[in-house]
């Protein structure tokens, strides 16, 4: 008899077979190694319960100069920032005008569909959104309701009153209601009620509160008489989903209340009108036409938002200009963000501010550098005002709206000489890195009079996506589209254990997804991607730059970023695929999945290849397994792990379970911080082992299994 240490080589190994990978891991999820021991990872909680519309592509971490810690999101249909758990939507506005007189016509009588008349060509698309404010009158009906003694009032001496409503009033706190026609009860006078009321409180979809000047009488009284006249002109003074666009300056929106005559002009003579940047599509979809990727999206007739470099999908491109943003979607235009306006203020174009000059109307990816200059890299050429996929221009130093070179300016322009297209650039260590289909190169500033010049660093090399590259500790790290690379100093492709495995099931067609985040507390960088059976991102391949090692598993995040000022955490981006529910996690937050309410378990495990336990054609015969796993973070005060050994004769045996009164071909059992041995009935000429935990508030280490074994023929 003899007790065999069974030890495996520090990360995940897959380039063959499970018994040719022997001596090595074959396969996890959730699972990092410490100082070469896997541990399960650590948990996540969902950041804010605010929820955010379309698939989160790009995360930027900066700070205000008040202190403000801010986070950048661009969705698939818009952009936000998000600031204390608070998300504020400022997605670009790309029209702006005031209507004619009474531009609103509302729909039959008795619909809740309306045209909204523009004084110019609106450009807008179904789906898009449109801001309304300004509209004032009764609207054929949709801002009126009536009421028969519709208050009640709270407890003796409260000035808070309830408005049941019997019908939805539609209405959210902090918006406006005008009452009239009401008479004064309860020792409230009239004059109380007959006013412009802010509602303080929605306690359900039929009633509110409101707060008057004078305080009840004798508490929990209903009147005010009747008829009892309410105005809510928030109906119309928000934003709505465009749902038609007959023409270009006609269009259509739906009301929550339907209208009363119908075919009646309405608004006023002030209506602002504002359409938001249009939404963008969620997926990487080929080809053109009506119809592509999502039914209707478009005019008809028309073709889909496509690139020169194939990807269709909605890609921003993200830099703070001091403490603003300068952003813009994948070959789209500039958008500014001018942090003095507010969180809440929407982004403009940049051509669109007093004093902007030749500002690129297209391009592939914005950059600020140290010195100040802005980047326009791939941009519309100012010369032939067609877009060059390869030029790389950039704004007069501190001067981000000046795009015309001059003798008393730095603007000026270079182009890629290798290449089709760009399809990356990212911050290193004093320079931009800048990725084509087939290249990379080196940006640098290198003052006057060229002010910028580029070199090539590598004539034969792939980059994933726009996001699938990383720089960390001074290494910049790349997923391609067969292989993993790195830079630091020179490009040399990286040895990957994993690599066969990842490449050979991943979804090509979504490539453009991938996205690339760091971990400095872990020295980990992780690529997210979409496996050969989804669309979607689901499966992580990580990477350990200080163990030089691989992990992979499963989770679906379409963006992460690391927050240094947020206590070094993680902060990452999930869902907004099929519905506008996306939230925001932090993760390295406890050992569970935090999201839910309450909490569940997050599944981890890690299992060997196969390794021999015999030499030649003998077989052993174990009957004892030691285990040695501590518990010491876990939340509970029972953690426990399953711990499954299984034996075969041949690498293509199918494992199986035979009754516990033979000999067996695999067991699992319970271990937990007080488990000293295993009993087992294992015969064969090799092993797997898989360590597996599914409980909630359980973190574990994996320190050195023992097996207990003897020969046992060779049958």
């Amino acid at each position: 008899m003899a007790i065999t240490k069974v030890q495996f080589k520090p990360g995940i190994r897959r380039e063959g077979t499970s018994f040719a990978e022997e001596g090595h891991w074959y396969d996890c999820d959730k699972i990092r190694f410490r100082n070469g021991r896997p541990e399960k990872i650590g948990g996540w909680t969902t950041y804010t319960t605010a929820t955010f519309k379309g698939v989160v592509r790009v995360m930027h971490n900066w700070s205000l100069l008040d202190g403000k810690d801010c986070l950048a999101l661009g969705t698939s249909k818009k952009f936000y920032i998000e600031h204390s758990g608070t998300i504020y939507d400022i997605t670009p506005i790309v029209y702006s005008a005031t209507g004619g007189t009474d531009p609103i016509t509302s729909g039959a009588a008795g619909t809740a569909t309306h045209t909204l008349t523009t004084p110019g060509a609106h450009n807008a698309s179904v789906g898009d959104t449109l801001q309304l404010s300004g509209v004032t009158g009764d609207c054929d009906g949709i801002v009126v309701d009536t009421y028969n003694n519709p208050f009640t009032t709270k407890t003796a001496g409260s000035k808070l009153v309830l408005v049941n409503t019997t019908n939805p009033h539609y209405a959210a706190v902090g918006d406006s209601v005008v009452i009239s026609g009401a008479t004064g009860f309860d020792g409230i006078p009239t004059g109380d009620f007959n006013t412009t009321h802010t509602i303080v409180e929605v306690a359900s979809a039929t009633t509110y509160c409101i707060s008057v000047a004078t305080g009840c009488t004798a508490g929990n009284v209903t009147g005010g008489g009747t008829p009892v006249t309410a105005k809510y002109q928030a109906r119309l003074n928000r934003s709505f989903t465009i749902v038609a666009v007959p023409s270009g300056t006609t269009l259509t929106f739906t009301t929550d209340k339907v209208c009363t005559t119908g075919g009646v002009a309405f608004g006023g003579a002030a209506v602002a009108i504002k359409i938001e940047l249009e939404s963008g599509f969620t997926l990487n979809a080929f080809g053109g036409g009506w119809g592509t990727s999502y039914w209707s999206r478009g005019p008809w007739g028309g073709s889909i938002s496509s690139t020169v470099s194939g990807i269709s999908l909605r890609i921003w491109s993200v830099d703070n200009y001091g403490e603003d943003l300068i952003f813009c979607r994948r070959d789209g235009q500039m958008f500014y963000w001018d942090a003095t306006n507010g969180l809440d203020t929407n982004a403009v174009l940049v051509s669109s501010l007093p004093g902007a000059n030749e500002v690129p109307t297209q391009t592939s990816i914005v950059r600020v550098t140290e010195d100040r200059h802005v980047l326009a890299i791939g941009a519309t050429n100012r010369l032939s005002a067609l877009f060059d996929p390869l030029l790389i221009r950039w704004s007069n130093q501190e001067d981000f709206l000046e795009w015309e070179p001059s003798a008393t300016n730095t603007s000026g322009a270079i182009r890629i000489p290798l290449g089709s297209y760009v399809m990356a650039a990212i911050h290193a260590r004093q320079e931009i890195l800048v990725w084509t289909d087939r290249s990379l190169h080196s940006l640098q500033f290198i003052g006057p009079p060229y002010i910028f010049g580029i070199q090539t660093l590598a004539e034969s090399t792939s980059i994933a996506g726009p996001n699938a590259a990383i720089n960390a500790n001074n290494v910049t790290y790349w997923m391609g589209t067969n292989k993993f690379w790195m830079y630091s100093g020179r490009v040399e492709t990286m040895p990957c254990d994993v690599q066969r495995y990842v490449f050979d099931n991943i979804n090509f067609g979504q490539l453009a997804q991938t996205y690339a985040a760091a971990n400095p507390q872990f020295a980990e960088i992780t690529w997210f991607y979409c496996d050969s059976t989804s669309s979607q991102i689901n499966r992580y391949v990580t990477y350990n730059y200080e163990q030089n090692i691989w992990t992979i598993g499963s989770m679906a995040r379409t963006a992460m970023q690391f927050c240094q000022g947020r206590n070094g955490l993680p902060y990452a981006a999930g869902g907004g695929y099929d519905s506008d529910n996306g939230k925001l996690y932090k993760h390295e937050v406890g050992y569970d999945d935090g999201s839910t309410n309450p909490p569940t378990a997050i599944e981890s495990y890690i299992e060997s290849a196969d390794f021999s336990v015999a030499d030649g054609d003998k077989l052993i015969f174990a009957d004892r397994i030691i285990p040695d796993i501590t518990f010491a973070r876990s939340t509970v005060d029972d953690p426990t792990v399953d711990v499954t050994v299984e034996a075969k004769k041949f690498p293509g045996q199918s494992i199986q379970s035979s009754d516990a009164r033979t000999v067996s071909k695999s067991i699992t059992g319970t271990v937990d911080q007080f488990t000293t041995q295993m009993w087992a009935r294992l015969r064969g000429r090799e092993m797997r082992i898989k360590i597996a935990s599914t409980g909630i508030g359980v973190c574990w280490l994996l320190g050195t299994i023992r097996i207990n074994i003897r020969q046992d023929g060779r049958q």
